[in-house]
């Protein structure tokens, strides 16, 4: 017999045939992740206090409490709490659809931005399309 063909005994006929997929098409992204911890930095630190010791910066309403020793004026720099966690980074074209409160950076005004990843809905179309034609690495991950 000619061993090119299968033949009705042949173990490999009588496999399970390919998993049928259905005709939607479908779009896989990855998505880059940082894990450790980001800074959200504070707009408006004119209203903020920073205590070296914790390095980080608390509202003025809850830093008055705090001995005048331990406390300085926050700068644009030093009013920042920080956070760690698993990040997302978003881009420019979505910034506006994000709340504020929520975007993390490694350093003031370092690119990218990033959000917990708990906290953005990655299957919004608009989400998508902004990591469709990116690098797969941001800059300083």
């Amino acid at each position: 017999s000619d061993s090119a063909f299968i033949s009705d005994s042949d173990p490999a006929r009588n496999q399970d045939p390919a998993p049928a997929y259905d005709s939607v098409p479908r779009l896989s992204i990855d998505i880059p992740r940082f894990e450790g911890e980001l800074k959200h930095f504070y707009s408006d630190y004119k209203n903020y206090y920073y205590l070296p010791a914790e390095d980080q910066a608390y509202h003025k309403s809850v830093a008055e409490w705090v001995d005048k020793s331990a406390r300085v004026r926050a700068t644009a720099h030093t009013a920042y709490t920080k956070k760690t966690g698993t990040f997302v980074p978003v881009y420019p074209d979505i910034y506006n659809d994000i709340d504020p409160n929520i975007l993390f950076q490694t350093d003031y005004r370092k690119a990218p931005l990033y959000v917990p990843e708990n906290l953005i809905d990655l299957t919004q179309p608009k989400v998508i399309a902004s990591y469709m034609f990116r690098s797969h690495t941001p800059k300083d991950a």
